[in-house]
């Protein structure tokens, strides 16, 4: 391939991943435009998010989507409601974390978090209805919001941990349905996160300098290896969003350092490298990305049509979370979001901000263009069953 620099996606296909992730951002599209809030219609927006996930499986062929993922799907096709899908013992796998960021992107700032709450773990339990599952999916939208907030990449762990009983809350608000949910579940996952910020020596509201005393690939290897559930690492809830985390951490500004860290191991790489992605481009955009690793890129008409749609619901509300950036616009002819914004503008940007944009004003840059899926219609009831037939898979997404 010539290194990373000159790899050109032409004749590319794009993952289950990428395919499910704009079926979730798609889905979150139609619900604004019918402003739907979670508050009070969080029935209405999973079921728009599980047609979309029902359709998306026509578009499945070649990409090798999980299996727990395709018979949660069929139990939704058939007509199983949104709230009823069972609780999975297997479902700990990362097809739901691995679609949920363009949740971060709708769903941002702190009067928000409860609305990011339900959303990300409902979407998750469409087919993951284990806590494993479930909570890789809350993460990946947290941490997009908390990186479009302009928070520091060294916090996002602790302030997760930090504010953890809300999650745990929500999901005891609704007895009958978590009733075989059991403790070990969760502190599975928690457990996993605490002992990652201890290693890294960030878990401290003091401790801002991650910790990597050996950086080497196969140092990395042996640790993901380590906390992997079944030795797939990336492969769970879990670890599919520790592993994208810790490559965000390791790449700081570096596009092809985080191609290698997240997208080129030896686990499950498709997943880690969705999730890292999807975080990092929250914070640098395009910024230092060779045009020819996206030009070509398979639906990246679609997909800039849903990051414009997220990235102007956040200019409007930018300057009341005091996240007021430069205005960005995208020429539809070449698949870039160029700066606009003034000097004044550009001082208007946080401390964090400011710090993470140092790069030239002729640099091309860039909102999120990883959220995007086909265009469905509105339905306001039940999902009715479709003919098309699903698939099964032996990947355990």
């Amino acid at each position: 391939l010539n290194g990373i620099k000159n790899i050109d996606l032409r004749e590319w296909r794009v993952s289950d991943d990428q395919v499910m992730h704009l079926a979730t951002a798609e889905a979150l599209i139609e619900c604004d435009e019918k402003e739907l809030n979670p508050q009070q219609d969080l029935s209405s927006i999973m079921k728009r998010i599980a047609t979309h996930y029902i359709k998306c499986t026509s578009d499945m062929s070649g990409r090798a989507p999980g299996a727990t993922t395709l018979s949660s799907i069929n139990l939704l096709n058939n007509g199983v409601p949104w709230n009823n899908i069972p609780y999975s013992p297997g479902g700990g796998g990362c097809g739901a974390s691995m679609r949920a960021m363009c949740i971060g992107l709708r769903y941002f700032g702190p009067s928000r978090r409860d609305s990011l709450l339900k959303v990300a773990i409902e979407s998750g339990r469409l087919t993951h209805n284990h806590p494993t599952g479930f909570l890789g999916a809350y993460v990946a939208a947290l941490f997009t919001s908390f990186a479009i907030e302009g928070i520091p990449a060294y916090e996002w762990g602790r302030t997760f941990l930090q504010n953890s009983e809300q999650m745990r809350d929500y999901i005891n608000s609704e007895k009958e349905r978590c009733s075989e949910y059991r403790e070990q579940d969760f502190s599975y996952f928690l457990d996993h996160w605490k002992n990652f910020l201890i290693k890294r020596k960030i878990l401290n509201q003091d401790e801002n300098e991650p910790y990597y005393p050996d950086n080497s690939p196969e140092n990395r290897e042996n640790y993901w290896y380590s906390i992997s559930h079944s030795g797939w690492p990336g492969s769970s809830g879990h670890d599919s969003v520790l592993i994208a985390y810790d490559s965000v951490l390791i790449a700081g500004n570096s596009w092809s350092k985080l191609v290698e860290t997240a997208c080129l191991h030896g686990g499950d790489s498709d997943s880690t490298g969705v999730i890292a992605c999807s975080w990092w481009g929250a914070v640098y955009g395009l910024e230092g990305v060779p045009e020819i690793n996206f030009k070509n890129l398979e639906y990246l008409d679609r997909a800039i049509k849903a990051g414009d749609h997220f990235y102007q619901r956040y200019l409007k509300e930018a300057e009341k979370y005091k996240l007021t950036i430069p205005n960005i616009t995208i020429d539809k002819s070449n698949p870039s979001l160029v700066t606009e914004g003034t000097p004044d503008e550009v001082d208007q940007l946080t401390p964090e901000q400011n710090e993470l944009k140092k790069t030239d004003d002729t640099k091309n840059h860039s909102d999120d263009t990883k959220n995007h899926c086909d265009q469905n219609s509105d339905q306001n009831q039940d999902i009715a069953p479709e003919s098309q037939k699903i698939e099964q898979s032996s990947q355990l997404h």
